[in-house]
Parts: structure tokens; sequence; C-alpha cells
């Protein structure tokens, strides 16, 4: 296995994480508007691009069109999280007291989607120039 497919696998389980997170700091309520498309691109990307990497080169699965449905995915994931981060943060909504009574600002859903951006970037790298 080369290096830049552990890269896109690291990039995959990375990106993975983000969306989970998201999803687990979303709590319980209703998605609606552009957080459940946010939710549903992860989800569907997440699949898709497993499916893509792990099915042979040679079946319909590990194609080229579910390698760009799983890209698309992953871009609409990253661009639609900073997104909502960025109107979390200007509109309060991102600051959250601690524990322990500090208060956070709320940075880590944006720093985790630019992480999900990079992974993009990786997964996009890797694909355009058929090392995966």
């Amino acid at each position: 296995m080369s290096g830049a497919t552990v890269l896109v696998y690291v990039a995959t389980a990375l990106a993975a994480l983000v969306a989970l997170a998201t999803a687990l700091a979303a709590g319980h309520g209703v998605l609606r508007g552009w957080p459940l498309v946010h939710t549903v691109a992860a989800a569907v990307g997440l699949v898709v691009w497993l499916t893509f990497l792990i099915a042979p080169e040679s079946s319909a699965l590990g194609g080229p069109g579910v390698g760009i449905v799983g890209l698309g995915c992953w871009w609409v994931v990253g661009v639609v999280g900073l997104v909502l981060s960025n109107a979390a943060l200007r509109h309060g909504s991102g600051a959250r007291v601690a524990d322990d009574g500090t208060r956070t600002t709320g940075w880590i859903p944006v720093a985790g989607h630019l992480l999900a951006l990079a992974a993009g970037i990786v997964m996009t790298w890797a694909y355009i120039t058929a090392r995966v």
C-alpha cells in the first residue's frame, strides 16, 4: 500500500470522526434545512466514498462516477459545515460554558470542518492523480 493510499484512508477516518462529532454535538433535536443537508451529505459521502475505496476498480461501485459522488458529498460537508459553524459563532450559539465554569468559543467545530475540507482536498488530489 502506497503512502498516498494510507493518507487517503487516514483523511477518510478523520473526516468521518468530524461528521460523527458534529452529529453527536447536535444532540437529539430535529435537523432541518442546512443542518439536515450537512448530516445527510456526511452519511452518504462516508458510505459512497468507502464503497469506492473498497470495491474493485473493475466493478461499477469502484468506478469513477461513484468516486465523484463521494467526493462531492465531502465537499458539501466541509463547506456547509463551515458556513453553519461560522453562523453559530457570529450569533453566539457557538459559545458554551464548560463544567469547570470556563467559557469556550465554539472554535472546535470550525477547526473540525477545516479538517474535513483538508480531507476533501487530499481525497480529490488522490482521485485526480489516480492514487486510489
